[in-house]
């Protein structure tokens, strides 16, 4: 009772751990490495990205020069679009803690990471609209394991433009309300998942214009009718 009593009264925290406990128990029961043969590095995840994986802890370790330029880049080339594109995700810094015999366990839990940070994202954007109690982790764990994402998790540079969709809506009510808004929503998709910039770029736009109309629509400022609690 007294971890139901504790979870009930941390709603974020089961925003965050309950969609990467689904989805673990999803990985176990699959027989994804170590718990069996099989393995997330499938499709571009096993054939393109973990190779920019490797060449990242590479570069952190022992080449800090291949930031700028490579020559495994066909003949030689710059690598600042590659490190942008690919590798500039502050989840990437899980991959330091593995050996490079053990990425793709490194990718495992960094996608169980992006799924808990997801659902935690959209969690803190209901809670600030005046969203309560289990409905947090409810939506947020909807949310976190909607069908865009598990279709798209062998692309998990792509997860970050998801992650940052929330927080993105909290700047812009906080931007309308006359608050500052945190400018790391904003700026951490903008500088590298041109696939998903579009995308945010035309919710930003919506949301700007819903957030506006309704800004006077209660303590909240989002216009939403009374939220269960």
């Amino acid at each position: 009772m007294r971890v139901y009593h504790w979870l009930k009264a941390h709603p974020l925290v089961c925003a965050a751990v309950l969609p990467m406990l689904i989805m673990a128990v999803y990985f176990i029961a699959r027989g994804v490495y170590p718990f069996g043969n099989s393995s997330v590095l499938t499709v571009d995840m096993g054939q393109q990205y973990i190779d920019f994986y490797a060449y990242f802890r590479s570069t952190v370790f022992g080449h800090p020069g291949q930031l700028f330029y490579s020559f495994s880049n066909a003949l030689g080339g710059d690598m600042y679009g590659t490190f942008a594109y690919y590798l500039l995700s502050p989840y990437n810094l899980v991959l330091l803690l593995f050996p490079k015999t053990m990425l793709d366990v490194a990718v495992a839990v960094m996608t169980l990471l992006k799924y808990g940070s997801a659902g935690l994202a959209m969690a803190y954007y209901l809670k600030t609209t005046g969203w309560r109690s289990w409905w947090l982790p409810a939506w947020g764990t909807a949310y976190a394991l909607s069908g865009w994402m598990l279709a798209n998790q062998l692309n998990l540079m792509w997860f970050d433009g998801a992650i940052c969709l929330p927080l993105i809506a909290v700047a812009l009510a906080n931007l309308v309300a006359g608050r500052r808004p945190f400018a790391i929503s904003a700026g951490w998709p903008r500088r590298s998942w041109s696939i998903t910039t579009s995308p945010l770029c035309c919710a930003c736009f919506w949301l700007a214009t819903l957030v506006t109309k309704s800004c006077g629509n209660g303590p909240a400022g989002a216009g939403s009718p009374a939220r269960p609690r």
